[in-house]
């Protein structure tokens, strides 16, 4: 399916998680005004999305003109297959690279839920899922030291992982730290049951200012 001149490969394994893409429009269009506003007062962006679905994000920064990398994570196999497509169709194996596996706090491995409406709901928290896996566990400070050596480039992180954004953050401390990154992320009914606003605060430090 074609939108907003982006092309995605749509799996029918995943059907629910493509939203109103198959209809032609973005799933969240007010994410992407925002993200589109930042990209065009920047330049040469990093853009990192935790739990990048089936790419909805992905494709789109990676298209933009002022994006320099794209890098994405997910657990869920099918998602990162399709993500990895739709980087095909789109002509952009050199700048977008997505991995499978989550972020989290500590590098390891974790017990995932997957939801009943799989890949929807999938998520590090809840126990009651149609069925459970172990998934590889990294952190931003280790994925970016490895993945980045241009310290010097603004950094924009999209997360949307069903509550798990702060223990992201708490991986993130040394990037956080040096880099300033623009943080973009959920705070709805599900974020509420797992962390406040005022310990994100507190994660980030008084130092963080973008």
């Amino acid at each position: 399916v074609n939108v907003s001149g982006c092309s995605f490969y749509v799996s029918a394994e995943i059907a629910d998680s493509y939203g109103m893409l198959t209809g032609g429009y973005f799933s969240e269009p007010e994410t992407h005004v925002f993200i589109d506003y930042l990209l065009q007062q920047l330049d040469d962006v990093i853009f990192v999305n935790g739990g990048c679905n089936v790419g909805e994000f992905i494709i789109k920064a990676g298209r933009a003109k002022s994006t320099n990398r794209v890098l994405g994570y997910d657990i869920h196999p099918d998602c990162i297959e399709a993500c990895r497509r739709s980087i095909q169709l789109n002509g952009l194996e050199d700048s977008c690279t997505v991995h499978l596996r989550g972020l989290g706090s500590e590098v390891g491995t974790a017990c995932v839920s997957f939801g009943q409406h799989a890949p929807q709901g999938t998520n590090l928290f809840d126990e009651e899922g149609r069925e459970t896996r172990s998934v590889d566990i990294s952190t931003l400070d280790q994925e970016l030291k490895k993945e980045i050596v241009a310290e010097e480039l603004p950094y924009v992180v999209l997360l949307d992982v069903e509550g798990y954004e702060k223990e992201i953050m708490k991986g993130s401390s040394k990037f956080v730290e040096s880099h300033k990154p623009i943080i973009i992320f959920e705070y709805n009914e599900v974020s509420r049951h797992n962390f406040t606003l005022d310990e994100v605060r507190e994660e980030l430090g008084e130092e963080y200012i973008v």
